[in-house]
């Protein structure tokens, strides 16, 4: 589950910020970024990592629609206010929540061909990337396809071996 949130300041810099703030990703894994209303999104996409529960898309819709706003209180606040003072003064106006499509090894993409059935051909677990990753996806998906193997980029890492033996690909800022 990733829940993110619309946040605003009336810090005198936030005009300057809004204005110049690319998209920032703290080693902890919050981020924020200035959005075209004037307000801030932000969140925090590593749950695992600090023993945040991170639930399976199972329960009642209260629970898998609604943002974790103790999530943003506890977590988030606190991280963003310590890497832009501008943020101590933040008051959450909104928030999201919503399911991200991974494996639960490592969050990456699986892609190719299962051996055992090699007419089932995956190309899955894209979530929030997948409109960043559909292009060359494509082109490997059509390699597979036409040649068997890829031609333009070695995508072999993602297959589902790696799942198999517990191989996990590691990224450590994954938004």
């Amino acid at each position: 589950k990733r829940c993110l949130f619309t946040v605003d300041t009336q810090d005198k810099s936030k005009k300057e910020v809004w204005a110049h703030a690319p998209f920032v990703t703290d080693p902890s894994g919050v981020f924020f970024r200035p959005e075209t209303s004037g307000l801030f999104l932000t969140g925090f996409s590593r749950l695992d990592a600090i023993g945040w529960p991170d639930p399976d898309c199972v329960g009642d819709t209260e629970e898998i629609e609604n943002a974790d706003h103790e999530l943003f209180e506890e977590v988030i606040w606190p991280i963003l206010a310590g890497r832009c003072p501008m943020f101590e003064s933040a008051r959450m106006i909104g928030g999201w929540a919503g399911f991200y499509e991974v494996n639960p090894l490592d969050h990456n993409p699986v892609l190719g061909v299962l051996p055992e059935a090699p007419n089932l051909l995956f190309a899955t677990g894209f979530s929030g990337h997948g409109m960043m990753q559909s292009p060359p996806i494509g082109r490997a998906v059509s390699e597979l396809l036409i040649h068997g193997e890829f031609k333009t980029l070695d995508l072999s890492d993602f297959n589902i071996d790696r799942i198999r033996r517990n191989d996990p690909i590691v990224e450590a800022l994954v938004v």
